[in-house]
């Protein structure tokens, strides 16, 4: 049902699907997820503490600023659903922020979505307008809300600064 393809998305390698999905249907489910204490750029983070390395074939689906699935993080599965209307040889894609604080490896988004950011590092750095737009996951909703009681953990967004540190 997926494949992954080399040279169809914008760098590197993308996650295709064979067939066509509607929106809120399941694409993929990963189950039994053993998770680890320290994020890399290959991981998923699940939880406060909490991320997935052992990601299978999802290591390869990539971000857009505008997504066609999103991940529903449920104890010990990761389950990606379509957010959209998904045509077969579609490349898939979801929201790194919305599973993602702070990356281990910020990045320059080359999605060329009408509203790219242009740069993605985490929900931390982004604004809440932005963030409103998507579905987040539970830790993500959780870490936003400690970040109004505590804005140190907000600062880079809120005073509109990036990190210092591309990766590209």
């Amino acid at each position: 049902m997926l494949r992954v393809e080399s040279g169809t998305f914008v760098c590197g390698n993308s996650l295709v699907t064979y067939r066509g999905f509607s929106p809120g249907d399941i694409v993929y489910r990963l189950t039994d997820v053993k998770t680890i204490d320290s994020p890399s750029f290959r991981t998923i983070q699940v939880g406060k503490h909490k991320h997935v390395d052992d990601l299978e074939i999802l290591a390869f689906l990539n971000h857009s600023c505008r997504p066609n699935t999103h991940i529903i993080i449920d104890n010990d599965e990761l389950v990606i659903v379509a957010a959209s209307v998904i045509s077969p040889g579609e490349d898939l894609t979801f929201f790194y922020p919305a599973t993602e604080w702070d990356m281990a490896q910020p990045f320059r988004c080359l999605c060329n979505a009408q509203n790219c950011l242009g740069f993605i590092a985490g929900a931390k750095h982004l604004p809440e307008d932005v963030l409103d737009r998507h579905p987040l996951s539970k830790h993500i909703q959780q870490l936003i809300a400690e970040s109004r009681h505590h804005p140190q953990l907000h600062d880079d967004a809120v005073l509109g600064r990036t990190p210092a540190t591309v990766d590209e």
